[in-house]
Formats: C-alpha cells, sequence, structure tokens
C-alpha cells in the first residue's frame, strides 16, 4: 500500500482548482475538499439524523474564503454527470444518480437557506472562454458574485454616499451613488468586467461604423421561468474595421445567492468572447 500520487480525484478537478488559484489565489484562499461541516453549521434547516450522518461525511471540492478564511463561494464540479444546479435543485440531460442528485440537493437547500453562494458546475462552465482569454465561465460568475456581495456590505449604511459626492458629478449631472459604487467594485474585484471594459474601449461601440444585435434566449422555450435550465446570448457584430461575427453563450439558470440579474454575466462573457476574436483576427 502506498500513498496517492495526487489529492484530487481526478485529472479535471486538479486542473480546474490550478484555473480557479490562477485567478483568484493572489486576493482569497481557495481551499480543496473541505469537510461540509467546516463550512456550515447545520441548523438552517430541519434534518433527519440519516440526512445528518451523510453530511458529516461529504465534503466540498472548492471553497474560496477571505484572508481570515471566512468561507465566501463553494463549488462543486460535476464531471461525471455533467450536472449544474438550478437554485436548490440539481440538474443533469442525462439519467441522474439517485445518490448524487440527493447528497447535492441536500448541500443545495443548506446552503440556501443559510444564504450562502452554492453552485455546482460541469466542465463546459470551467473551460477558456477563448485562446486568447484565460477565464473562464465559472470565473466570470464568481467574480459578479464577490462584487455583489461586497456591495450588499457596503450599502447597508449610508456612509458610502459621500466617496462618490451624494451622486452629484462636475457640470451638474448626477448618477447614482449606488451604481458608482457598484461600478468601482466592478473595476476593483471582477476580472471579467475588467477585460470586458478593456475590449469595448478598443472596439468603440459608439462609433457608427459598428453594429451590434443582442437575443436573450432561455431553453427550453415557451415555458415557465421555473422550467427554465438554460440562458443564452445571441451576439451579432457588424464592424466595418473588424468584419462580422455572431457568438453564442449558454450558461445553467443558476437561480443562486449573489447572482442578481440572471443574464447580466452571461452577456458580458458573449462580449468578451466575440471582441477577443474580431480584435485578434485584426491584429493578425
Amino acid at each position: 500500500m502506498s500513498a496517492k500520487r495526487n489529492v484530487f480525484a481526478s485529472n479535471s478537478e486538479r486542473d480546474n482548482y490550478y484555473k480557479l488559484s490562477r485567478q483568484w489565489g493572489d486576493n482569497y484562499r481557495l481551499y480543496h475538499n473541505l469537510p461540509f461541516l467546516n463550512v456550515f453549521y447545520l441548523d438552517s434547516v430541519t434534518l433527519t439524523e440519516r440526512e445528518k450522518g451523510w453530511l458529516k461525511k461529504t465534503s466540498i471540492d472548492y471553497t474560496l474564503c477571505d484572508e481570515l478564511d471566512k468561507p465566501i463561494i463553494c463549488i462543486e464540479f460535476d464531471g461525471m454527470q455533467q450536472g449544474f444546479n438550478i437554485g436548490r435543485n440539481y440538474h443533469t440531460d442525462i439519467p441522474s444518480d439517485q445518490w448524487r442528485k440527493t447528497i447535492f440537493e441536500l448541500k443545495l437547500n443548506i446552503a440556501h437557506s443559510s444564504s450562502f453562494p452554492m453552485f455546482i458546475f460541469n466542465s463546459d462552465c470551467f473551460k477558456n472562454l477563448s485562446n486568447e482569454i484565460k477565464l473562464t465561465a465559472v470565473d466570470a460568475i464568481i467574480g459578479e458574485v464577490l462584487v455583489n456581495l461586497k456591495w450588499y456590505e457596503l450599502t447597508k449604511d449610508d456612509s458610502y454616499l459621500k466617496e462618490f459626492n451624494y451622486g452629484h458629478i462636475d457640470d451638474g449631472i448626477f448618477c447614482d451613488p449606488s451604481v458608482l459604487l457598484r461600478t468601482k467594485l466592478q473595476r476593483e474585484i471582477n476580472s471579467c468586467y475588467k477585460i470586458y471594459k478593456k475590449l469595448m474601449e478598443s472596439f468603440n461601440i459608439f462609433d457608427s461604423d459598428n453594429h451590434c444585435n443582442i437575443k436573450y434566449l432561455q431553453h427550453p422555450t415557451n415555458v415557465s421561468w421555473d422550467d427554465v435550465t438554460r440562458l443564452g446570448i445571441e451576439l451579432k457584430i457588424s464592424s466595418k474595421k473588424f468584419g462580422k461575427s455572431r457568438t453564442m453563450v449558454w450558461l445553467p439558470n443558476l437561480k443562486t445567492v449573489g447572482l442578481d440579474d440572471a443574464y447580466e454575466h452571461i452577456e458580458r462573457i458573449a462580449w468578451v468572447v466575440a471582441l477577443s476574436k474580431l480584435l485578434n483576427r485584426n491584429n493578425r
């Protein structure tokens, strides 16, 4: 009997850990395979003794913490069934392993009852957005959640208003201070937003020679919001300088704490994917 070659359950789980660490490791602490009870108390929901026993034996793939090791976001990687969460529910397009569904939804229920962001992602969400952009959809979602959580914290009282001169900008222009704060946090925290802004400046969306069309999509179609499993963006761009492109981005309808706008992060990803390809093509 000997020690294992590494502590990860699969190469994919290992690769995803290093992707997350590369993006967030400088400012946050990332832990792999923490026991579930190291992160959550069990007093937010009513549990049977059997369910408590299950939770004592289970772990969480990735937990992002602050510098004091306070948990901020939990992530499960479902490489086996390529599923994802929709709120408190686990969804997969293949016949589900009932035990996997049970334990995932038990974890999700406790996290959501604690108003804590917990996600289940499949392999597609961990793919780089493009050859040029070493950023994943998971990174974009984490960035959005971190911004929103910080915004919630800072807007609990009115102390932030003074920083933004109570919304008064030069030349008599007024802007909601909470919007100014959120924009500041996006620039400081969200890597996807930073890349998005840089690409938009290079492209110059306000140039009369550049045109775009955005469609907001759902799957399945013609069902209630509760039954929508995926959300999509179709982005068409036409530019005299850069050419034409059509980009489609689909992501799970996550419905999770910390994601206030169901489409905002998906639209931003679509712009990043489309513009990185257009600008790279033009620079060749």
